[in-house]
């Protein structure tokens, strides 16, 4: 089971991870509530922020190999299609 230090450092990671400024705000002052330093929350903030950091990073290169690439699909023998809903 984790005590309420644990659980409010881990909803403000998932708030900063899912982008959401009102869960983070409210988050934030749970991890001050629980007794947490400024000192181990900005740890936990920064591991957030690279945990995100890292796919949008990979998904960055991931583009710009595929724009230096000039051949297209099919020159690649390769067929391809989206997967999200868009």
């Amino acid at each position: 089971m984790l005590n309420l230090k644990e659980v409010s450092l881990v909803s403000l990671g998932a708030s900063i991870g899912s982008n959401c400024i009102p869960c983070a705000v409210y988050h934030l002052k749970q991890c001050r509530k629980s007794g947490l330093s400024d000192e181990q929350i900005q740890m936990a903030i920064d591991a957030a922020v690279k945990v995100k950091n890292v796919p949008a990073g990979n998904i960055l290169g991931t583009i710009n190999r595929h724009i230096e690439d000039k051949s297209t699909p099919a020159q690649n023998n390769q067929e391809e299609s989206c997967t999200c809903s868009c």
